[in-house]
């Protein structure tokens, strides 16, 4: 089922605070709070869904899930949705999808191939506002769920299932 996906041209404040929630699980709340800044400052990029969700690392969600299905239905009901945010771990690479999960899942549930405006670029950069602190990224292969421990310091990693 196609329907035509209608953007906000801005984030709301809520967007931004629930990235920076979001950012300050994963690191120390100064780090978070500086990325969030950064991203504040970017310029718009956009991507298909299907290379966001593939980037990020993340499953898709079910169209029943409760979040998503109220994406859907606000994209069906012709009203506009928020970009979303992302932000890149330089040490792996990996995409970080600091807001928008369920509004990217929707919309992939619509259309893998739509294109979703994304604030990512910082300064005309056409980097992804990065961070090099460690992380942990939970990475979904079929039924297995492994976590993966980066750390910046020993460089190394540890994977566990």
């Amino acid at each position: 089922m196609h329907a035509q996906i209608k953007w906000s041209k801005q984030l709301d404040k809520k967007e931004y605070a629930a990235a920076e929630t979001y950012l300050s699980l994963v690191f120390p709340k100064k780090e978070a709070s500086k990325l969030v800044k950064k991203l504040k400052e970017a310029k718009t990029a956009k991507y298909h869904a299907k290379d966001i969700l593939r980037a990020s690392a993340l499953p898709l969600l079910s169209p029943g899930d409760s979040l998503v299905k109220e994406a859907h239905e606000k994209i069906l009901a012709g009203k506009r949705i928020s970009p979303v945010l992302l932000a890149r771990h330089m040490p792996t690479g990996r995409v970080i999808l600091a807001d928008g999960y369920h509004r990217l899942c929707s919309v992939y549930s619509i259309d893998e191939d739509a294109e979703l405006p994304t604030h990512e670029n910082i300064g005309g950069s056409s980097r992804l506002p990065s961070f090099s602190r460690g992380i942990v990224l939970r990475m979904h292969h079929r039924s297995a769920r492994n976590v993966l421990v980066l750390t910046e310091k020993s460089k190394t990693t540890c994977a566990c299932t």
